[in-house]
């Protein structure tokens, strides 16, 4: 009798207070509809996941140390002047890893990977997806413009777009998701090698322009030092017996010095010119793939992740409806002019709608 009275209590008390053990007792009343809602939500999720299921391909890279032969020769100068800690300084042009990510996410990147075409690497009648697909034609409708269907593209490449630098040892892990497998390891392998085609390139016009700057230089190099030797030469044409003389001496010296540090400006010029020279064809990587996307395309949304999300899904869905009924027969219970009108409206607007009283 007691656990009766204690029953009613807690299903017809509108004071009682908000609790966890309250939140419990509605669950409990109400399990079988809990349990169908998370049912429902988990199916559902799965069919959606099913039908639509995504897949991302990983793939990991490290810059490679690029030294700048041009600035080493420059950094030489330096020290022939004294200033001993200018070659490594100039001689490292490496670039940082946020360099390299930054290259990943720019338009002009992106806007070549949406235009280039994927072949389906699997040709049998089983294979997943079409034999071949641009990413412009797979995101975009065909009857836009053109520049409005690269712009859209790139966003959307963007989106499914992932990088990420560790810090210690500055390896670059780049991410991208898709509908196919094959699309995902395919669009990942395309970044990696237009990205080492973008170094390259960069590295070739870097070399060009300091070949160019070198070579007129170097000329200007040519004729200081041709200029020192001759005004050293007349000085001693001039000056055949300088022993007796100590101003004659220390300009002699001064003289030789001017023509040894000339000299010394040109034959480093010369170096850093054929350095350049061969700096200007190199096509050499300039990154290097730790671990290449092929094979390495996994769903999105694991069976695992599914269920557990289903599940809190379910349970939220239930428990905000359970609130929501419970509030309602409370204001029922009191009733309240505005909770009468309410209802009447409901009524109203929704025929089928009952009120737990």
């Amino acid at each position: 009798m007691t656990q009766n009275h204690s029953y009613n209590t807690i299903q017809k008390d509108p004071k009682s207070g908000l609790s966890i053990l309250w939140l419990m007792t509605l669950v409990l009343q109400r399990l079988p509809f809990v349990s169908w809602t998370i049912l429902g939500v988990v199916f559902t999720l799965s069919i959606i996941t099913f039908r639509t299921s995504e897949y991302r391909s990983s793939s990991m890279f490290m810059a490679e140390s690029e030294s700048s032969t041009s600035n080493a020769g420059f950094g030489a100068i330096a020290q022939t002047f004294g200033v001993p800690g200018a070659g490594a300084l100039l001689g490292n042009n490496s670039n940082p890893p946020q360099f390299y990510t930054a290259v990943l996410g720019s338009y002009e990147f992106l806007s070549d990977i949406a235009q280039t075409e994927y072949p389906n690497p699997d040709t049998s009648e089983d294979s997943t997806g079409p034999k071949a697909i641009s990413p412009i034609d797979h995101f975009t409708d065909p009857e836009l413009e053109l520049s409005e269907r690269v712009s859209q593209t790139v966003d959307e490449l963007r989106d499914r777009l992932s990088t990420d630098i560790d810090p210690f040892s500055n390896i670059v892990t780049v991410e991208v998701t898709s509908q196919w497998k094959w699309l995902s390891e395919s669009i990942n392998r395309s970044m990696l090698e237009l990205l080492n085609e973008t170094n390259v390139r960069k590295r070739g016009t870097t070399a060009n322009l300091e070949r160019v700057f070198i070579e007129s230089r170097q000329a200007e190099a040519q004729r200081d030092l041709e200029q020192a030797e001759d005004l050293l030469a007349d000085f001693y044409n001039r000056n055949r017996r300088m022993e007796d003389s100590p101003a004659l001496l220390a300009e002699a010296a001064r003289l030789q010095r001017r023509v040894e540090v000339n000299q010394q400006v040109y034959l480093t010029l010369s170096q850093s010119y054929e350095q350049a020279r061969i700096e200007e064809v190199r096509n050499t990587p300039l990154i290097t793939v730790i671990d290449g996307p092929e094979g390495s395309a996994e769903p999105l949304w694991s069976l695992i992740v599914q269920i557990v999300l289903g599940i809190l899904l379910g349970f939220g869905i239930a428990l905000g409806y359970i609130l929501c009924a419970e509030f309602m027969r409370l204001q029922n219970i009191r009733g309240l002019p505005e909770y009468l009108a309410f209802e009447k409206a409901l009524q109203q607007t929704w025929p089928f709608s009952k009120m737990n009283r």
